[in-house]
C-alpha cells in the first residue's frame, strides 16, 4: 500500500525512513479513573482552554470509564498537554492521538490462480513452485461445515466494497441504522465503503461467497462481515478511529475482529479498547506486522502477558510462504507471535481497479530555479537513475538562491472518468538549511501551491533518496486539482536543496469483479479469523448456542493447541504452530 510495494527500491543506499507522522498534531486523548463524571471531565478539559471532540466510553469489569478526545488550544504542544493533564489526581493518563498504518503489502501480478493457502496442490505460486499441502486445510475443514453465517466477524481497516459480487451476500445486515453494512470512522458517517482495496482484499479472506459458483471462496463460505472503516485511501488512521471502530464492532455484536494493521508503539487506549472488547468475549486477531524482526508490534504483541494480563482475546499472526517458510517479511518471535498462516501471494478480493500513473514533470509549470533532469544513485544493486524535479535547476551543481519563494506544480484531475479515490506518494532527495522549507501542497481551484495549506513540509535533513509517504487526496477530488511543491528559502547561507522523484498518482475505480495477489502479514490474520468463525459456528451446531463473553477461550484454544508443526517456524512461532483449520474445528 505504499509506492516502494510497487517499485522495489530497498537496495538504494538511503532507504525510506518511515516519515509518516507518528501522532495527529494539536490533539490528545485523556483517560479519566472510574467514577469520574462527564460534566467533572468537561470542567478538567476547558480549565486548560482545549476544546471536546468526543467521548468515549470504556467498560471493564462491570466498571465504566472516560476517555475524552479533545482538540488542543492554539500553539499548543501535545507533549505540553500531557504534561498539564497528567498532574491531575483524576486522570489516569493522557496520551496523543497515535495514527496507525495498515501494513504494507507486496504486489504481485492481478492474474487468477490458485489459491495455496487453502489447499496447496504443488501449483506455481509467483516465481516459486508451492510444496504440497502447505496449507490450513480448509477442504478438510468443510467437510464437517462451509457455512458461519450465523458469526459476525468485524474487519477494521480501510473498510469493504461491499458489492464486489463475492462479498455482496455476506456483508452484516446493520438495519435502518447501517445500511451500508458498518461504519466509517475516517470520515464519520455510515458508509464504510473501502477506498483502498486492503480491507476488500482482508473480507475476501475471511468470507468470498463459495457457494456463488463465481470469483473465489474464502474460509468461511457464508459469514456476516461486518465493515468498519478505521483507515483512509492512504492506509493511515488515528487510535480515535482504533477505539470507536472496536467498541462499535464490540456494541454490534460481533464475535470476532479481524485487525490487520498496527504500529511499532504501545498505545494505552487502544490497548484499554482491546480489554474492553476481551470483557465481552470478542475474538481480536492481530497481524504480527511486516519488520522481518521480533520487534514487537502492537496492538499483536499485547498476546505477551507482560505487556497486558488482560489480552487473553488477542491472537498474534505471523504469514508462512508456500513452501512451508517464515515469510521474508514477516515480523516473529516465539514470546509474542502465536501462530502462523498462508501471507505470500495470497489471492483474494479487492476494491477495484486501480490505475498509477507517474510523472516525468515535462508538463509542469515551474517557478524561478526549477528543473527537471536525470539523477543516478548507488544501492547494493548497482547504479539506478531516476527523473527528478529540483531546486535549484540543477541539483548537486550549485547551492539554491537565498529568498526564494518558488513554486512548482502541474493541473490533475483527480476524479478523471469517475474514479472514487486518488493517493499520491512520491520520492525525495533534499539537504536544506536551516529556515528553509520545501512542501508538497494542493488546492481544488488550479492556483500557484502556496504554504496556507500545506500537507507535507520538510525541512533541513540529511542529503539522500527516501519515501517520503502516501497522501489521501480525497480532499482535493475534482477536474482542477492543483497538486505541487513550494520552495522557502532565507537570506541566510543556503545548502544543496531538493528533488522530487518518482511522483505517482493512483486512482480506484470500483467494480464487482476485482481480485488481486498480495502478501503481508495483513494476508495470514484473516485466514485465522475465517478458522476462528468456522469453529464458532461449529461450537452453535453441536451445542445450540455460544456465549461469547463465556466461551471465546475455548475458540482459541482449538485453534492454538490443534495446528501442524513447520520445523521453518521453529524457534520463531510459537511451538512452530502453523494454522489448521480442519484440527481447530473438530476440536470443538
Amino acid at each position: 500500500m505504499s509506492v516502494s510495494d510497487t517499485f522495489n527500491l530497498s537496495g538504494i543506499a538511503a532507504s525510506a525512513k518511515g516519515s509518516r507522522q507518528k501522532y495527529v498534531p494539536g490533539e490528545v486523548l485523556i483517560k479519566f479513573r472510574e467514577g469520574t463524571r462527564p460534566e467533572r471531565a468537561d470542567r478538567i478539559a476547558s480549565s486548560h482552554g482545549d476544546s471536546p471532540i468526543k467521548n468515549m466510553f470504556i467498560k471493564k469489569r462491570g466498571a465504566r470509564s472516560i476517555i475524552k478526545h479533545v482538540r488542543l488550544k492554539k500553539n499548543k504542544g501535545v507533549k505540553e498537554a500531557i504534561a498539564e493533564y497528567s498532574v491531575s489526581p483524576e486522570v489516569e493518563y493522557a496520551q496523543p492521538n497515535y495514527i496507525y498504518h495498515a501494513h504494507a503489502t507486496y504486489s504481485s501480478d492481478p492474474d487468477f490462480g490458485s489459491q495455496w493457502g487453502l489447499n496447496n496442490t504443488g501449483q506455481e505460486i509467483g516465481e516459486n513452485t508451492a510444496i504440497t499441502d502447505i496449507d490450513i486445510d480448509a477442504p478438510e475443514a468443510w467437510d464437517t461445515l462451509t457455512d458461519c453465517a450465523n458469526v459476525i466477524v468485524a474487519v477494521v481497516d480501510t473498510g469493504i466494497n461491499y458489492n464486489q459480487r463475492d462479498l455482496a451476500g455476506n456483508m452484516w445486515d446493520g438495519g435502518p441504522s447501517y445500511p451500508h453494512h458498518g461504519y466509517d470512522f475516517s470520515d464519520d458517517d455510515d458508509d464504510p465503503m473501502d477506498m483502498s482495496g486492503h480491507g476488500t482484499h482482508v473480507a475476501g479472506i475471511i468470507g468470498a461467497d463459495g457457494a456463488n459458483s463465481a470469483g473465489l471462496c474464502g474460509v468461511c463460505w457464508k459469514v456476516r462481515l461486518m465493515a468498519v472503516r478505521v483507515l483512509d485511501a492512504a492506509g493511515d488512521g488515528t487510535t480515535a478511529n482504533m477505539v470507536s471502530g472496536i467498541d462499535f464492532a464490540v456494541a454490534n455484536g460481533a464475535h470476532i475482529i479481524n485487525y490487520s494493521l498496527g504500529d511499532g508503539s504501545g498505545d494505552s487506549a487502544l490497548k484499554a479498547a482491546i480489554e474492553s472488547a476481551r470483557s465481552s468475549g470478542v475474538i481480536f486477531v492481530a497481524s504480527a506486522g511486516n519488520l522481518a524482526s521480533t520487534t514487537y508490534n502492537y496492538p499483536a504483541a499485547y498476546t505477551n502477558t507482560s505487556l497486558c494480563a488482560d489480552c487473553d482475546n488477542v491472537i498474534s499472526v505471523g504469514a508462512v510462504d508456500p513452501r512451508g517458510n517464515l515469510a521474508s517479511f514477516s515480523s516473529y518471535g516465539t514470546n509474542w507471535v502465536d501462530i502462523a498462516a498462508p501471507g505470500v501471494d495470497v489471492l483474494s478480493t479487492w476494491a477495484g481497479q486501480s490505475i498509477t500513473t507517474r510523472e516525468n514533470f515535462s508538463d509542469w509549470t515551474r517557478g524561478e530555479d526549477w528543473g527537471v533532469g536525470r539523477y543516478r544513485f548507488y544501492g547494493v544493486y548497482g547504479p539506478i537513475t531516476f527523473t527528478m524535479l529540483t531546486n535549484p535547476d540543477r541539483l548537486g551543481s550549485s547551492y539554491y538562491q537565498p529568498d526564494l519563494n518558488s513554486a512548482a506544480y502541474k493541473i490533475f484531475e483527480l476524479d478523471a472518468y469517475g474514479a472514487a479515490s486518488a493517493v499520491v506518494g512520491f520520492y525525495i532527495d533534499y539537504y536544506l538549511d536551516s529556515g528553509d522549507s520545501l512542501i508538497f501542497t494542493a488546492n481544488t481551484t488550479g492556483a500557484i501551491p502556496d504554504s496556507s495549506d500545506p500537507i507535507y513540509s520538510l525541512t533541513y535533513e540529511t542529503y539522500g533518496l527516501e519515501f517520503a509517504g502516501i497522501w489521501d487526496m480525497a480532499k482535493y477530488m475534482g477536474p482542477n486539482s492543483s497538486m505541487g511543491f513550494l520552495f522557502q528559502s532565507n537570506s541566510s547561507w543556503e545548502s544543496l536543496g531538493g528533488g522530487i522523484a518518482l511522483f505517482e498518482t493512483t486512482r480506484l475505480y470500483h467494480n464487482t469483479t476485482a481480485c488481486r495477489y498480495i502478501s503481508g502479514t495483513s494476508m495470514a490474520a484473516p485466514h485465522v479469523s475465517g478458522v476462528a468463525a468456522l469453529c464458532v459456528a461449529r461450537y452453535i451446531s453441536k451445542y445450540g448456542s455460544y456465549d461469547r463473553a463465556a466461551n471465546y477461550t475455548e475458540i482459541i484454544n482449538a485453534i492454538l493447541n490443534n495446528y501442524d508443526y513447520y520445523p521453518g517456524l521453529e524457534y520463531k512461532i510459537g511451538n512452530g504452530r502453523m494454522l489448521n483449520a480442519s484440527k481447530a474445528v473438530q476440536a470443538i
